[in-house]
């Protein structure tokens, strides 16, 4: 008998552990990303940048850390996003700037597609994949207009 309901109490152990074990629409992004691409600027001038990316997903939540830089522009994000079904959002901070920077969208797959708009009055659109290409266009901003990257 006292083996009887040590199986039960393992096999109940094993059925509430399975949708931790089912992962979050983020598991993707977890760990780190580089790469190079390139920054266009409001005047038109354009540099070439590289970006590093780091994900924390912790079940419809990431943690992301964003860090790009050129010659002449450096870019250091922290964001915190959630998911609930395919809709996307959440904060980030760049700390180089001060600029607060709210995030409206969904995530399909593994990329994640957003509206972008700051405290500064900027706004434009974030596509990133888990692996592979950063886009962040920007309709109105006052440095960038365009940063692209690939991340491997």
């Amino acid at each position: 008998m006292k083996r009887l309901y040590g199986t039960l109490l393992a096999l109940a152990t094993a059925l509430f552990a399975l949708p931790a074990l089912a992962g979050g629409p983020f598991d993707s992004f977890r760990g780190s990303r580089a790469g190079g691409g390139s920054v266009t600027f409001v005047n038109g001038q354009t540099e070439t940048i590289r970006c590093t990316r780091r994900g924390s997903p912790n079940g419809n939540s990431l943690s992301l850390t964003m860090r790009c830089a050129s010659a002449s522009f450096k870019v250091d994000m922290s964001c915190n996003l959630t998911a609930s079904g395919t809709h996307v959002s959440g904060s980030c901070h760049e700390s180089n700037y001060g600029v607060g920077i709210r995030l409206n969208g969904s995530i399909s797959g593994s990329t994640i597609h957003v509206r972008v708009a700051t405290d500064a009055g900027s706004s434009g659109t974030l596509t990133m994949p888990a692996r592979g290409g950063l886009a962040l266009i920007s309709a109105n901003a006052k440095v960038a207009r365009r940063l692209v990257a690939n991340l491997d």
